[in-house]
């Protein structure tokens, strides 16, 4: 895709959700230009790629004006604090507050999410747990003592000959 294209993509998305005057667009326009200008020559002289996407590239182009690019409805907040949401009995969910032992099919049933989603809509690490730790750890001691993990005896060794 052209940055012509993409800038105009970015563009678009921004002035759909806020208010920006006539006289600020063509300012908006080249800021976003030589943004991905840049990215674009970095990226070809063999540097490395920034770690961040489009949306926060532009969230930062305009951070402390006051202006985003999520609207107020995609902001999301989470109903308990991220440290509180995980205790060794229950996951809680940060949507609704609901306790759960596994917090996957909560999502997928009541919120309709993925996990990635889920992870993504809070700003988580992709290592927070979606399962409580004692239950986690139940499971992983059910699985052992059913010899889950273990490679079966009656299987010859393909060393041998």
């Amino acid at each position: 895709m052209s940055l012509v294209k993409f800038t105009t993509q970015i563009v678009e998305s921004f002035v759909s959700r806020n208010e920006i005057s006539p006289e600020a667009l063509p300012a908006l326009v080249k800021e976003i230009f030589r943004t991905l200008s840049a990215i674009a020559a970095e990226t070809e002289a063999g540097q490395e790629t920034p770690s961040f996407g489009t949306r926060q590239m532009v969230e930062e182009l305009f951070q402390g004006t006051g202006r985003t690019l999520l609207p107020e409805r995609e902001r999301h907040l989470p109903v308990i604090p991220i440290a509180e949401a995980v205790t060794a009995e229950n996951v809680y969910c940060l949507i609704c507050g609901k306790a759960t032992k596994a917090l996957k099919s909560h999502l997928t049933r009541s919120h309709h999410l993925k996990v990635h989603e889920y992870r993504n809509r809070f700003n988580l690490p992709k290592d927070f747990p979606m399962v409580a730790p004692t239950y986690s750890k139940r499971r992983r001691e059910l699985a052992l003592e059913a010899g889950l993990g273990e490679r079966p005896k009656n299987i010859r060794d393909p060393s041998i000959k």
